[in-house]
């Protein structure tokens, strides 16, 4: 992603030196991707992309009687100072909008995690007492039953399980009913 920001804001620089009224609707999705950069790259991609920024900016200002500008505060009543503040509000509300989902996700990612590590301790438990479990008993226990856990929860930690070569699966013991697949702790 970086080559990309880095290539579009040459080109925009580039159009910006080189045009009276450049297009400028194309440069509209650097701000997204050095949002995105911000909040997932590198030190040493962040420390460039804020000179890169820097340069683009003072690059934006070139020509339109703004050259003495210090900072935000220094448009004051100018023309373009609702036009400057706008595009500084729309930058902050992606930025807000990334990282809400940068948040979100990971959120997401914690909460699933949690729950299949505390179905797997409920299984591993259960593997304490008895010699093979089915899903359908696991679910049974009141823990998972509190939980609220679904069947394809207990299928998917019991593949986790079955990956890491925690449980084994085995044959049906005498008496059980053979439709269902039972596990054991691993030898």
């Amino acid at each position: 992603m970086y080559e990309r920001v880095v290539a579009a804001a040459q080109a925009l620089a580039k159009r910006l030196r080189g045009e009276a009224k450049p297009d400028l609707k194309p440069a509209a999705q650097i701000v997204p991707d050095v949002m995105r950069l911000l909040l997932n790259a590198r030190r040493d991609e962040l420390l460039e992309t804020r000179v890169l920024v820097a340069k683009l900016r003072a690059v934006t200002t070139e020509g339109n009687g703004h050259e003495t500008l210090s900072s935000p505060a220094a448009l004051g009543d100018d023309e373009s100072g609702r036009s400057y503040l706008a595009g500084a509000l729309w930058a902050l509300d992606v930025a807000a909008s990334v990282r809400l989902d940068a948040i979100s996700v990971a959120a997401e990612m914690t909460v699933t995690t949690r729950r299949r590590e505390a179905i797997q301790n409920v299984i591993r438990a259960l593997l304490q007492t008895q010699e093979a479990v089915s899903p359908s008993q696991v679910i049974k226990i009141d823990e998972c039953q509190t939980l609220k856990v679904r069947r394809d929860e207990v299928s998917r930690a019991l593949g986790e399980m079955l990956e890491q070569k925690l449980v084994r699966v085995v044959e049906t013991p005498p008496g059980s009913d053979r439709r269902f697949k039972y596990y054991a702790r691993a030898a």
